[in-house]
């Protein structure tokens, strides 16, 4: 798990800036507070859920996987998770019409 998140996490921070260059710092301390805020009320509800068995935790595992798909499908139909393309001179596309 680890690994993963150390894979995902930097590429997560660099997609939530990359719309704002000129406001980079504030972007990434932003999605640095609320990553902090989401593990802090997920902290806090496993506190107050645990019973001795791994059931809140399954709960809460599965209600944040639930709750990222919700956000993922609500985004995607609104047209903001979709990325523009962009000017790319390395393209095989803008390489032939230059010969």
């Amino acid at each position: 798990m680890r690994f993963g998140n150390g894979i995902v996490m930097p590429n997560t921070v660099a997609g939530a800036i990359a719309p704002f260059p000129r406001i980079a710092g504030a972007a990434s301390a932003l999605a640095g507070f609320l990553q902090m805020v989401a593990g802090a009320l997920s902290g806090f509800a496993l506190g107050r859920l645990h019973d001795g068995t791994a059931l809140p935790m399954a709960m809460l595992v599965a209600g944040s996987a639930v709750a990222a798909a919700l956000a993922f499908g609500v985004l995607r139909s609104s047209g903001r998770g979709r990325r523009r393309p962009q000017s790319n001179s390395y393209s095989t596309a803008s390489n032939a019409e230059r010969m």
